[in-house]
């Protein structure tokens, strides 16, 4: 959000500086003529005559001498002729939009003699070769492994201020946003509005946040939170669109704009439905702080033995593959010499006929 501001701040300065540029009056200087009424500030849309040396009188009025004078050049950029005081339409800028690497370079390019040289350099997520790279949606978050936060009835208390209060099943609380279950009845529904909100109190002491993750409900499509606000600590830390394509499907993980220790967030869940719905039903929040220095070793340990077991698996699969090979190999092996056997017999039984109905011709 600090992001954001500050780039709206900018382009706010951006604008200014267009503007004064663009609509700034010039003032005639005092020794501009020589009457009496050189002492007196005169502003005249451009104050100086054709000749681009003298400057206009009190009521802008250029000496008799140039009224029927000829521009030093008649003809503008577009073939039109030049207007009284010798000027031409704005030539349109190519429909092309320049690429920027950032504000300054833009303001630079637009305002190269008002450019701030301290401006600093917006972050981007296309970085350039050497620089590092910006995470999306969270510019001051650091390149940490992050755990989801354990989250139980125990130590931590969400509340809503919509709810069915249990509904038929007297199951449906906001509670079990806390859990991971996925029974029918195993999430948080209220029917009265098209925004809601929840807050998530943590009784035992204030956690650090640094991301949220949301999964849908076992039902109805058309309940999910379409947007959600995050706010802690009185200012808003996040602000996400949600959209689920399937039933009990968890969101990515979104990062807020900055992490935050707090005993209480607080989500807005909007949902804007054409045919004035106004219901909205959640199955599940995730909350997510940065892994402990122990969580970091559990999680390489637990890498490592994936990386064991994929290597394990990859060479069972590979002698899988090899005996299989060999196995066919067998088979197509003894077809041959089967085949070859039978050709043989074949071959023996055809000579021995030839040589037994040659010797008895009384046989032919």
């Amino acid at each position: 959000m600090q992001t954001t501001l500050t780039f709206a701040a900018l382009a706010m300065g951006v604008s200014a500086i267009g503007l004064e540029r663009k609509f700034k009056v010039q003032t005639r200087p005092e020794n501009a003529c020589d009457d009496c009424m050189c002492g007196k500030v005169v502003q005249c849309s451009n104050n100086k005559c054709p000749d681009g040396k003298t400057f206009r009188d009190a009521k802008c009025k250029c000496p008799p001498e140039f009224d029927n004078m000829v521009c030093t050049k008649d003809l503008c950029w577009d073939g039109s002729a030049r207007d009284e005081y010798c000027m031409c339409p704005t030539k349109p800028t190519d429909d092309k939009k320049p690429e920027f690497k950032d504000l300054a370079d833009m303001v630079s390019s637009l305002f190269p003699d008002e450019v701030d040289p301290e401006l600093p350099d917006l972050p981007r997520a296309n970085p350039l070769e050497g620089e590092e790279p910006v995470i999306p949606g969270a510019p001051n978050r650091e390149i940490r492994p992050i755990c989801r936060i354990p989250l139980t009835e125990e130590d931590t208390t969400v509340t809503a201020n919509f709810s069915v209060r249990g509904g038929s099943s007297g199951k449906v609380w906001a509670k079990n946003l806390l859990t991971d279950g996925e029974e029918p009845w195993n999430k948080w529904y209220e029917d009265e509005s098209e925004v809601a909100d929840i807050k998530v109190d943590f009784d035992t002491a204030a956690r650090e946040v640094v991301a949220v993750a949301f999964k849908s409900a076992n039902d109805e499509p058309e309940r999910d939170p379409e947007t959600v606000l995050v706010a802690a600590n009185d200012k808003e830390v996040g602000a996400f669109d949600l959209a689920f394509g399937a039933r009990w499907e968890l969101s990515e993980q979104f990062f807020l704009t900055e992490p935050v220790t707090t005993e209480t967030i607080l989500f807005e869940f909007e949902n804007i439905d054409l045919d004035d719905l106004t219901e909205i039903q959640l199955g599940q929040i995730q909350l997510f702080e940065y892994c402990s220095e122990e969580q970091v070793a559990e999680l390489a340990r637990l890498a490592e033995e994936a990386e064991l077991a994929r290597l394990a698996a990859e060479k069972a699969e590979a002698a899988r593959i090899a005996a299989e090979k060999a196995e066919d190999e067998r088979i197509a092996k003894e077809k041959a010499d089967k085949k070859a056997a039978d050709k043989k017999r074949r071959d023996k039984k055809k000579e021995d006929d030839k040589w037994y109905f040659g010797k008895n011709s009384w046989f032919k």
